[in-house]
């Protein structure tokens, strides 16, 4: 998962219309358009803007690193639960024995 903020705007139906026309041009989703124009409006260069593409990159493999750091430490905690009930139960056997 990234740290992209989701919003939702209201807009004139007309820039919506202009938005999704130059997104079309530009061979951009809507969203990407809409991130290249403000980007532009705030001054952030190509340089920046790769720097942001890589970040978004290395954002989306750390998440999925992530995820599956959570499945494997899951996964150990189910076998350490059930070594823990084996030893349960060899100390009531043991317990017995011993009596």
């Amino acid at each position: 998962m990234t740290d992209d903020a989701q919003m939702k705007i209201r807009l004139p139906g007309a820039l919506k219309v202009s938005i999704e026309e130059a997104a079309n041009a530009a061979n951009r989703s809507l969203n990407g358009e809409i991130v290249s124009r403000l980007e532009a409006s705030f001054g952030i260069d190509g340089e920046a803007r790769s720097r942001l593409a890589k970040q978004r990159i290395l954002d989306i493999d750390l998440s999925a690193e992530s995820d599956g750091l959570r499945g494997r430490v899951a996964k150990l905690e189910q076998e350490l639960d059930k070594l823990r009930s084996q030893i349960g139960r060899v100390q009531k056997d043991l317990a017995t024995v011993v009596k």
